[in-house]
């Protein structure tokens, strides 16, 4: 897919071994890595898939669905020093990007944002 123009890529919940270092798939730093390196893709977790802040070092993006992990924690790590800065920043530059390529930064939202879409009229 990412070969093909995929702006983003989701990791899984499953633990992956690989060069020796066993990690769970959004905190796996080669293979996200190795993402990243094929395109500019953004990285989100599956649902819950998330299990620290050290995943935004290794590579992850974005934690799906909440901010368990990437919203105070992430704050306090950075505090601390755990963290740069500079990773949040290129991170979210990563979702801004791919936010950007299709056009989502330069309009605003259309439609009934609260709509039911689970009807078979749509």
């Amino acid at each position: 897919a990412v070969a093909h123009g995929a702006l983003s890529a989701m990791c899984s919940y499953n633990r992956i071994t690989l060069d020796n270092v066993t990690a769970w798939a959004c905190e796996h730093p080669t293979t996200l890595q190795h993402l990243k390196e094929q395109s500019s893709v953004f990285v989100m977790s599956d649902w819950l898939a998330t299990h620290s802040t050290q995943a935004i070092v290794k590579g992850l993006d974005q934690e799906m669905p909440s901010d368990f992990y990437f919203g105070s924690r992430l704050r306090d790590a950075v505090e601390s020093g755990a963290v740069d800065e500079a990773t949040i920043d290129a991170a979210s530059l990563n979702v801004l990007r791919a936010m950007q390529t299709i056009g989502a930064l330069g309009r605003a939202p259309r439609g009934d944002l609260m709509k039911d879409v689970s009807t078979p009229a749509n």
